[in-house]
């Protein structure tokens, strides 16, 4: 459940008072259960593992909003969509998207940014507000990072494309932005490399 419904508690990291710990004992997460899913269509609306990511949501508001699989509840689920760009690119019951996997390897001819004819150039990679970066390459215009960086991409940011921004790192002044270029999810075939 999200922090908005219930209150998460780890029985080894927060502090539990005698009283919780007994209310957790004897009713626990089945007395609950028996109390919010007593309709008898509880079972034709509740969401299987793979269940798109809408339904499950709108099944926990459902339950604990509105209490509407309670005995004298409703037994009515409110209506869920999944949207075209989710559904083209998730898994069913996912909430994340997934991780994608970025090898920065090398630049090539990159612009003099200092005053030495040199730059000291690094890649920031920015996916939604996800923002990772490689190592700074001193005095270069052909820097080889041969790094490899890792996003986690939501749901809610798969139309959004992935920026690539090469800085010239400066230790007195502001960085300077060397060169730019962005690439959507929708050009290359799910999890698949990619060049």
């Amino acid at each position: 459940l999200g922090a908005h419904i219930s209150e998460a508690r780890s029985l080894k990291m927060d502090m539990w008072t005698p009283e919780m710990q007994q209310v957790m004992l004897s009713r626990g997460n089945n007395l609950m259960n028996a109390q919010l899913e007593a309709h008898p269509v509880t079972r034709d609306f509740k969401p299987q593992p793979d269940s798109p990511l809408e339904h499950k949501q709108a099944y926990v508001r459902s339950k604990y909003a509105n209490g509407a699989f309670c005995a004298n509840g409703s037994g009515q689920m409110e209506q869920w969509q999944c949207s075209p760009a989710k559904q083209a690119n998730v898994s069913a019951g996912q909430v994340n998207a997934g991780i994608c996997v970025v090898k920065v390897v090398k630049a090539t001819n990159l612009v003099k940014a200092d005053m030495f004819g040199k730059s000291d150039p690094y890649v920031v990679v920015e996916h939604g507000s996800t923002s990772v970066k490689t190592k700074v390459i001193k005095k270069t215009l052909n820097p080889e990072w041969n790094e490899t960086l890792t996003l986690n991409i939501g749901i809610s940011d798969l139309d959004k494309p992935i920026q690539f921004q090469v800085w010239d790192w400066d230790k007195v002044s502001k960085d300077d932005k060397i060169g730019n270029c962005s690439i959507s999810f929708h050009e290359f075939p799910p999890s698949q490399p990619t060049d």
